[in-house]
């Protein structure tokens, strides 16, 4: 008695996966709610016929979504073997532009020269300093990040996460697979290995001791100087 009916105004847009639309079909039956599609006016979905006619558009507009499911899945595929990225330009790199300013196809990436320089700066600090300290240090040097905000654990741990990609490769499926990529390295090989060591040298082995304290404007404060601050239990 909330809902006088449901209205959308294509029915193709709705109905793109099967066993939840008739699922959602047999709730507004109980309920007694109409399905009301603008471009289908005077479509009735209840009864033995518009049972069947609501199902088969169902199965159409799946059959439809899967394919275009398909056909991206075999594309992002071919650009991986390719050798080329998929996504939003990496930091660090930029689509390859022509003269006229035209996005240059099939897509290419081009070293941005500052950002590239302040990924072999991140890369380099971190064999010394853990993501946070790397953070608070760019924005104590006044390091705009890309979006014009201020440097975080996460945005640095980023920069760490795509290594791979900083040595010339494209990656697939977290890292399980990766192929030579036609972009330029921006870190050498010794760089990246350094780093990857002095990391896991770092690294706590075993189980960390339970409970750590949890604080609760942790990542929320910042020092007037711009740091992060940070939470510290210290045993006496």
């Amino acid at each position: 008695g909330e809902a006088a009916a449901i209205v959308v105004y294509d029915l193709s847009r709705l109905a793109r996966n099967v066993r939840l639309m008739l699922d959602l079909h047999h709730e507004l039956e109980r309920l007694q709610v109409p399905l009301l599609v603008a471009n289908m006016p005077g479509a009735r979905f209840d009864g033995a016929a518009g049972r069947y006619m609501f199902g088969q558009f169902c199965l159409a507009n799946q059959f439809q979504r899967d394919l275009d499911s398909e056909r991206m899945t075999r594309m992002q595929r071919q650009l991986f073997e390719d050798g080329r990225h998929r996504g939003h330009d990496p930091f660090g790199y930029c689509s390859l532009h022509d003269a006229s300013g035209n996005l240059v196809h099939p897509r290419e990436l081009a070293i941005e020269p500052a950002e590239a320089a302040l990924v072999r700066r991140i890369w380099t600090e971190l064999v010394e300093h853990s993501l946070i300290d790397v953070a608070d240090r760019l924005n104590q040097d006044g390091v705009p990040a890309r979006t014009g905000g201020i440097w975080t654990r996460d945005a640095v741990k980023d920069i760490l996460r795509r290594g791979r990609l900083y040595l010339g490769f494209v990656v697939e499926k977290r890292g399980r697979d990766e192929r030579p990529g036609r972009h330029e390295p921006i870190l050498s090989e010794a760089v990246y290995g350094r780093t990857v060591a002095a990391i896991a040298a770092r690294r706590r082995l075993g189980n960390k001791p339970a409970p750590f304290r949890h604080y609760v404007l942790r990542g929320l404060l910042f020092c007037s100087c711009g740091t992060r601050m940070r939470g510290e239990a210290h045993l006496q």
